[in-house]
């Protein structure tokens, strides 16, 4: 989450803040003859304007983050389907699909909901086919915030950016407390898709996606709060094996 400027803080206060009438009641005038007249009692302040509509639109915090461990039993490297470096899994909530999206909220060219309302749109291309390997015999851990994307309308006044109308933008909330399925994607191979030449760096991504012959593994299914971490596992003939 980004700090806002005090420029924006002060639109955003003007914006959707509210008044308050502090002007007192006129004093009573003396009477004819005798004391003068008692002061009149100040005027009653006037009522606070509705709360900011634009704080409903703030990212929700991770509470019940999850664990995912991919493993590979196969005797050969597998290749993660992934998406700009990130591993690209899915879950799901076991009633199906509900309009949110629950793989990971973060990445450099993701922006919130809560982001528009202190930066512009950042203008991002299309990222590089990418893949993560996954030697044979080894894991991988991979921390699922507990969070989604759910689509939102923000009044235009919330945006850093002034737009007409009612623009959508996507809201980080928490995953609610249920049962999930988790799939994973994984190939016995690379390819950038311009020379079939694919390399990998130390942490193990790869500069092309996953191709050829893809694994056959279960979806997991796990509740959340999850009790420790979530096993994903590619088996021995996850890519077959002979048959007897």
């Amino acid at each position: 989450m980004k700090l806002w400027s005090a420029a924006v803080a002060t639109f955003l206060l003007l914006g959707c803040g509210s008044e308050v009438d502090t002007t007192g009641g006129s004093g009573g005038t003396g009477g004819a003859t005798g004391g003068g007249g008692e002061a009149g009692q100040g005027g009653e302040g006037g009522q606070g304007g509705t709360l900011d509509a634009c704080t409903g639109f703030d990212d929700a915090p991770s509470t019940t983050p999850v664990t995912l461990r991919i493993t590979n039993q196969t005797p050969v490297d597998i290749y993660l389907d992934a998406i700009c470096g990130l591993l690209n899994y899915n879950v799901e909530p076991l009633s199906g699909p509900d309009g949110l999206y629950y793989g990971d909220v973060g990445g450099a060219c993701l922006q919130s909901c809560e982001e528009l309302k202190s930066e512009s749109q950042i203008a991002c291309a299309a990222c590089a086919p990418s893949s993560l390997l996954l030697p044979a015999g080894q894991s991988l851990d991979v921390v699922w915030a507990g969070l989604a994307l759910q689509p939102a309308e923000m009044p235009a006044e919330c945006y850093f950016d002034q737009v007409g109308g009612q623009p959508m933008c996507n809201q980080i909330v928490q995953a609610a407390n249920g049962d999930y399925s988790l799939k994973v994607a994984g190939f016995d191979g690379c390819d950038t898709g311009v020379n079939g030449l694919c390399e990998c760096d130390a942490a193990g991504v790869c500069s092309g996606g996953g191709s050829g012959l893809e694994a056959v593994a279960k979806p997991v299914e796990f509740a959340l709060p999850a009790a420790g971490p979530v096993e994903y596992v590619f088996e021995a003939c996850a890519f077959g094996c002979p048959k007897p």
